[in-house]
This record gives C-alpha cells, structure tokens and sequence, in this order.
C-alpha cells in the first residue's frame, strides 16, 4: 500500500456548505413566497406599503 499525501480543496472547505445553507434558506422561503404571492394576501398587502414607502423616500431625496 502507498501513502499519498491529501490534497486541499477551497470548493469542498468553502463551496459545498456555502451551496448546503442557500438550499436550506430557498427551502425555508418557497411557502413565505408563495404565500405572499396571492393577491390580496396580508404579507403581500404590507410588503407592497413597504415598499411604496421606500420608494417614495427615495423619490423625495435632493439629488446632487
């Protein structure tokens, strides 16, 4: 039997768990997307006040 020495990859140390967490996040989002998907839903009623919102501030500030 031969000994070799290991070889280190970033994609395995770094790129798989990476890869592993954003699956698990996609997992956990599809119902809150789904959900907020549907016409007149709450989530997608407060969503939409958030973000027009948001737009409206943008629109108010100065440009220089």
């Amino acid at each position: 039997m031969a000994l070799t020495r290991g070889g280190g990859s970033w994609l395995a140390d770094w790129g798989l768990p990476a890869l592993l967490v954003i699956g698990m996040l996609a997992g956990l989002l599809v119902p809150v997307v789904r959900i907020a998907g549907q016409p007149g839903h709450p989530v997608r009623v407060l969503t939409g006040r958030w973000g027009s919102r948001a737009l409206a501030k943008l629109r108010r500030r100065p440009r220089v």
